[in-house]
């Protein structure tokens, strides 16, 4: 195969791409781009040759993408034009040319809430449902066009905006976390029930099948379950249904993630009326740097909600009785801790976002011994 020059040089940034890697699931989002390049391009073809009832033969093979190269810059990759070798040009590139140019059209609309005219067909467009699904939420795909045209980005805001507006569902990879009350062996699917009530229906995967019925089977006990995998959500990004399931985890009684998720319904006047709720964002915050921070071996704590919109972490390490009132706004802890035999305790204030105090929570929950 000939390499021609840069077709396209998308630019990754987001925190996965600081070390200047490219993760292994967002080559999935290339090969996709590849046939939504291929099909948009047969679309072109038909509208410039209307009196032609089929492609050419050979038309998805004249042309075909690969990567060439990946540079600095948080990530940039190169993907270049790949023609059989001894063929210098195909007549048929152009159109592929309107296709990239017609894509990178439709992702400049969807960075505007309201989405003019789409260059493309309604049909294409369910492309989006797998193109830019690997995007985290501070991730983007930013991609440059001739001189004097801006670049545009691509994002998981303008992806959810194209797909609403082409269809009005959207699928995500995600995880979701429950008890399983309903296993239908017929139809080879389960019922996940989540920390709202509200179930969601999934397939079942042979290879999952075990720790799907020990959750099924200890349901009465319950026994939690972690999904990940792609769903579909609506416009009010309520999860409809699992599509795919690509791992499953039966979750330990404290499992932070299935504890966040209850914490997040909260509302205020929780407590008798009175009592703030959690932020959630901060609720995040707190059970990302717990998992981040925490040794693996150092339990996690029980999680409360506190009257005044903080959480209370409660962890028992030997005869130590230890607590962390968490204030979420400031990112500020107050430590205690006491020894249940000889009433000797140890309080500090702590700086939630600094490393040295983590170190200092894990030595202390290791070693449980106020006198150290």
């Amino acid at each position: 195969m000939n390499t021609d020059d840069a077709f396209l040089t998308p630019r990754f940034t987001g925190g996965r791409f600081e070390n200047h890697h490219i993760p292994l699931d967002i080559l999935k989002d290339l090969s996709v781009l590849e046939e939504f390049l291929v099909e948009v391009a047969k679309h072109c073809y038909r509208q410039d040759n209307p009196n032609r009832t089929r492609i050419p033969r050979g038309f998805t093979d004249s042309v075909s993408f690969g990567l060439s190269g990946i540079h600095q810059g948080s990530v940039v990759a190169t993907v270049s034009v790949l023609q059989p070798p001894g063929q210098l040009f195909s007549p048929l590139l152009q159109y592929f040319e309107m296709a990239r140019d017609r894509i990178l059209e439709v992702i400049l609309a969807g960075s505007s809430e309201k989405i003019a005219q789409i260059p493309i067909p309604p049909e294409l467009m369910s492309y989006f449902n797998r193109f830019g699904r690997s995007l985290q939420d501070d991730e983007s795909i930013d991609f440059s066009r001739p001189a004097g045209n801006k670049p545009v980005r691509l994002t998981r805001t303008v992806r959810r905006r194209l797909l609403l507006n082409a269809s009005g569902t959207i699928t995500e990879e995600t995880v979701i976390r429950g008890t399983i009350p309903e296993f239908d062996q017929e139809k080879n699917t389960f019922e996940i029930q989540l920390a709202n009530g509200s179930r969601v229906r999934a397939p079942v995967e042979d290879q999952y099948r075990a720790e799907i019925m020990a959750a099924f089977n200890n349901y009465s006990r319950n026994q939690k379950i972690a999904l990940q995998g792609v769903g579909s959500y609506d416009h009010a990004n309520r999860i409809q249904k699992m599509e795919s399931v690509q791992h499953v985890s039966l979750l330990d009684p404290l499992d932070i993630g299935a504890r966040s998720d209850e914490l997040k319904l909260l509302k205020n006047g929780w407590l008798d009326g009175e009592g703030f709720a959690p932020d959630p964002h901060g609720i995040d915050w707190f059970v990302g740097v717990l998992q981040n921070s925490l040794p693996e071996t150092v339990s996690f704590p029980h999680l409360y909600p506190t009257a005044e919109g903080g959480l209370l972490a409660e962890w028992t390490v030997d005869r130590q009785a230890i607590s962390l009132d968490v204030d979420l706004r400031n990112r500020s802890g107050e430590w205690h801790e006491l020894n249940l035999d000889t009433d000797q305790d140890l309080e500090r204030e702590l700086d939630l976002q600094s490393a040295e105090d983590w170190l200092w929570i894990s030595g202390r929950l290791a070693t449980g011994d106020p006198t150290e």
